[in-house]
């Protein structure tokens, strides 16, 4: 934006030399020492002057201002970054944690099941188990399953057994 008002303000000035050289050259003056157009065109360009004057001196300011901002911003953006890779890090070491929990943990699990499946092994022996007992005159898979005598359906099965 500076050096775009500072383009703006070199050609501004440009032309309007340029436009009062020509209107010099091709006026006549008056008793006072130039024209009543030079004069007007005098003012404008001092008045344009004044302005863009102005809008320099203001954008030197904000320049200056923004340089001191600078530093300060800039350490700022440091903290933020370090504090952003410290989180990350911080992030990284509790997934790899998770996941050595849910690793140790999987493993007790596993553990645990064997060890009750060799127990119930141990207490079977080596006598051949029936899943389902078949009784005679049914075929399994075509009846449907019996109904329990004073149960209905829905009721809670615990509701059969003495109150405390």
């Amino acid at each position: 934006a500076y050096n775009c008002l500072i383009h703006f303000y070199k050609r501004s000035t440009t032309r309007s030399c340029r436009r009062v050289k020509k209107s010099a050259a091709g006026e006549e003056s008056d008793d006072s020492g130039g024209s009543l157009a030079q004069k007007q065109k005098i003012s404008f360009l001092e008045n344009n002057l004044d302005q863009l004057t102005k809008v320099h001196k203001q954008l030197v300011r904000d320049n200056a201002d923004l340089r001191c901002e600078l530093p300060k911003l800039e350490k700022r953006l440091r903290a933020t970054m370090e504090r952003v890779k410290a989180l990350e890090t911080a992030l990284k070491e509790a997934k790899e944690g998770a996941m050595r929990d849910r690793k140790r943990y999987q493993y007790e699990v596993d553990r645990i099941k064997e060890a009750v499946r060799q127990k119930n092994l141990q207490r079977r022996g080596h006598v051949a188990q029936i899943a389902k007992p078949i009784r005679s005159g049914h075929h399994p898979g075509l009846a449907p399953p019996a109904i329990r005598p004073g149960i209905k359906s829905g009721q809670d099965q615990m509701s059969n057994y003495p109150k405390n």
